[in-house]
């Protein structure tokens, strides 16, 4: 049989039916449900395998949706919005249902064929998927009622998922939040799930099957089976310690215990994480060939070294330092990257902005923790502020992890301290177009940053003008109080759109700088402008200058799709009116003003103009 050539056969019709005990809308006939997890956890350590290809199923967690009620009618789809995944020791992930963009055919080799022949089937269509794109979260006591999640070893001759997404994607929800390790060094020792029954007059009900299986977790003794009561089973079943857990994508033993490399890594600074053993753990599984480095400018002094070691410790791997200006984590530059040749990214000092299966080669993702002096910045909030302030601690992802590390020591000194988090982003990472709206009911006495700067500060001063706000800058190790013109920022703001409204004709400029141009939010001020009548221009440029859009002095108003803060820091020194996306729309009329309230400062937010669907753009 010529083995490039495989036949594909519909559904078998008498197959036996095992439907899945999910939420009616999203079973299948297969029992197959899809998931997709945007972010990493602890798996246990799976037993040895004797080679048949596979093994009993394992236990990883459970999966509720609190919203669901298996009465209510088939059309409320309110429940999708919210998924809770409970994982690994008290850990829980927050998800929600979609619908997939196109349905997806899932394959695989059709059974009892004759001897040397083999055929496909497909075995389901499958229209929704359970998407998990926030980072695992320690929770406190808790019962629910939950589907248990195993996975299982399973081989497959040949196996085939078919898929079609849109370039849209990119834009979808992503948060991988801080290394395992780290998460779980900062978990909590109280932080366990409870295997207390609810308190409620209503009886829950039981699933009816697991996802794959039917064995009962270890911990269910066979004296108690019998005269356990029907409310028991209700209760989340805690299993046996199994073994050592490991990481998913554990970097293997003879590459951390490598005296060579971390000789070279020694060449670099301490208290900066480049995560040099994954990055050639990483090299070394994709067998790259040809590897782009990009990094900010306060990083490129070190980008010389780290070329050094890659190249060293893989040999014939080629790399290349992408020198071009990176702003920030919508300045990724897969496409250049690919234009080049690679076969992986390197991306450090930023969070997964762009996901990474969205990305247009490999892409490796390092935040480069910098671990500081914890012990003088809780000294120096002791010192300033009297216990029993609310504070809320944000910051960049280089400190994200300090920043849940040391919550728990202010806690201890009788603070109550807040990480705010604005999804898709990770608690209490801000960016300097994107930040959280701290709530009246959180009683917030004062902001804290933590970082060098204000570019990323002053991006939640403007989303909070009523709060005071204070700096920790760890190189100095100064803690000053900030300032920012709130009433000046706005009125020339509002100025601006006012003369925007006046304009004959506008300019539309796409960013073209790494990913920070999204072409469904011009797309979406484009159908705005025609159905007013106004003509308009397209410009893509990587940077804007005042002098290059002089140049064109018919355009009597500028709006650009690349950097909030483009606008509202250097706007006045633009001969014309310069915009952002969401100015633009106030002109147009599409949104309301801001009026006496809050400037947004919520661009890639989850419903931010940062991440316009097609859908938005198009319009019916």
């Amino acid at each position: 049989m010529d083995d490039s050539k495989i036949e594909l056969h519909l559904p078998d019709p008498s197959r036996a039916v095992s439907a899945n005990p999910l939420p009616r809308l999203i079973q299948t006939p297969s029992g197959l449900a899809f998931l997709e997890l945007q972010g990493s956890f602890r798996l246990p350590e799976t037993a040895s395998h004797d080679g048949s290809g596979s093994s009993e199923p394992i236990p990883i967690g459970t999966i509720h949706f609190p919203d669901y009620k298996s009465s209510q009618d088939d059309g409320n789809t309110a429940w999708m919005k919210k998924v809770y995944m409970y994982v690994d020791r008290g850990m829980r992930m927050t998800g929600e249902v979609k619908k997939l963009p196109t349905a997806v055919a899932v394959v695989r080799k059709k059974p009892d064929q004759p001897e040397g022949e083999e055929a496909l089937e497909i075995i389901e269509i499958v229209k929704y998927k359970l998407l998990f794109s926030e980072r695992p979260e320690p929770i406190g006591s808790l019962t629910v009622i939950s589907f248990p999640l195993r996975y299982t070893h399973q081989k497959f001759s040949r196996a085939i998922i078919l898929y079609e997404g849109t370039m849209e994607e990119d834009r979808a929800q992503v948060d991988l939040g801080i290394a395992a390790d780290i998460e779980a060094a900062q978990l909590p020792e109280s932080a366990a799930i409870s295997t207390a029954p609810a308190e409620s007059s209503t009886p829950l009900k039981q699933p009816k099957k697991r996802f794959v299986g039917k064995r009962a977790a270890d911990a269910a003794k066979t004296d108690q089976a019998a005269g356990a009561a029907a409310s028991k089973t209700t209760d989340i079943q805690k299993a046996a310690p199994r073994r050592i857990p490991r990481l998913l994508n554990q970097v293997p033993k003879e590459i951390l215990e490598d005296s060579a490399l971390n000789n070279a890594i020694s060449l670099l600074p301490s208290n900066y994480s480049f995560e040099i053993h994954k990055t050639i753990h990483r090299i070394r599984t994709l067998n790259a060939k040809r590897v782009a480095l990009q990094m900010p400018e306060g990083l490129l002094l070190f980008a010389t070294t780290i070329s050094d070691i890659i190249t060293q410790f893989c040999p014939g791997v080629e790399t290349l330092i992408m020198g071009d200006v990176t702003y920030g984590a919508c300045c990724i530059d897969d496409y250049t990257a690919r234009a080049l040749g690679c076969d992986l990214l390197v991306h450090y000092a930023h969070s997964c902005l762009i996901p990474v299966d969205v990305t247009q080669i490999k892409t490796l993702y390092v935040f480069v923790d910098i671990t500081i002096d914890t012990a003088h910045l809780v000294a120096s909030l002791e010192r300033n502020f009297s216990s029993g302030k609310t504070i809320a601690i944000v910051g960049t992802i280089q400190f994200n992890a300090t920043i849940h590390g040391v919550k728990k020591t202010l806690e201890k000194a009788g603070f109550s301290v807040l990480v705010p988090q604005i999804a898709p982003l990770s608690k209490g990472e801000i960016l300097g177009c994107t930040s959280p709206k701290l709530s009246d009911e959180d009683k917030v006495d004062l902001i804290l940053y933590l970082g060098d700067g204000r570019f990323h500060l002053e991006s939640i001063m403007i989303h909070n003008p009523t709060i005071p706000a204070y700096r920790y800058d760890p190189y100095s190790r100064k803690l000053t109080r900030e300032e920012y013109g709130h009433e000046e920022m706005q009125d020339l703001r509002r100025d601006a759109i006012s003369t925007a409204k006046k304009a004959r004709k506008w300019g539309l400029i796409l960013g073209s700088l790494g990913r920070q141009g999204n072409p469904h939010t011009m797309g979406l001020i484009e159908k705005s402008l025609t159905e007013k009548g106004i003509p308009w221009v397209n410009l893509l440029m990587s940077e804007i200058f005042p002098g290059r859009l002089a140049m064109m002095s018919d355009v009597e108003c500028w709006v650009q799709v690349a950097c909030p803060r483009l606008s509202i820091d250097w706007g006045y020194a633009f001969p014309r009116p310069l915009l952002t996306p969401y100015e633009a729309l106030v002109a147009l009329g599409e949104k309301e003003d801001w009026g006496k309230g809050v400037y947004p400062m919520d661009y890639y937010g989850k419903e931010g103009l940062g991440r316009t669907k097609p859908i938005l753009a198009v319009g019916s």
